[in-house]
């Protein structure tokens, strides 16, 4: 199955798939301590919801012996979810440097939007748009003084819905290349 209208209700369910690793990041910066295990597993429990309800994941990646691989659902789901993993916890690691997971939010969204538009993937545009002023309004509040904490739950956030947003994308559109999305 692909996503075929990234509708508001598609959109409403994206930002409840992101609840599983935001309270995870949430108990780790009130405090509590997360385990790296447990936050990788949020953040698979995250994945796999996304993966349930729009039936979406990398099927290719132009390497022929790993294309074989992802031709196997089970294979590709599971690359799929692992993959996402690494990137949401990437945004967590950039996160302690003032405001560069919130920049490069912006701009991987504002990039992703325009490979959206270029496949006229409008819902997907208008979403990452919006995403991305939603972030850059973080951004000014932010910077220089540091006002507002983004956090492990603001990081695992926005790197959750990023790289969901990009595996959509990919599913959506033939010809996007998995290869653009990785840079």
């Amino acid at each position: 199955l692909f996503l075929t209208d990234f509708d508001i209700g598609s959109i409403y369910f994206l930002m409840v798939s992101v609840i599983p690793i935001f309270f995870v990041g949430l108990a780790e910066d009130l405090g509590y301590l997360m385990s790296p295990f447990k936050r990788f597993m949020a953040s698979i429990t995250s994945g796999a919801l996304v993966v349930w309800y729009f039936g979406v994941w990398v099927h290719h990646v132009g390497i022929p012996i790993l294309d074989y691989l992802l031709a196997f659902g089970l294979f590709g789901v599971i690359f799929t979810i692992f993959a996402a993993s690494g990137v949401v916890n990437a945004f967590n690691l950039i996160d302690g440097l003032n405001g560069l997971a919130s920049f490069t939010g912006i701009s991987t969204a504002i990039a992703l939007s325009y490979v959206a538009f270029e496949v006229n993937q409008i819902e997907v545009l208008r979403f990452l748009f919006i995403f991305s002023a939603c972030i850059l309004g973080f951004m000014l509040l932010n910077f220089p003084a540091g006002i507002i904490f983004l956090g492990d739950a603001g990081a695992y956030t926005i790197g959750h819905l990023l790289v969901w947003s990009a595996i959509i994308l990919v599913s959506n559109s033939s010809e996007v290349s998995p290869f653009a999305i990785l840079l």
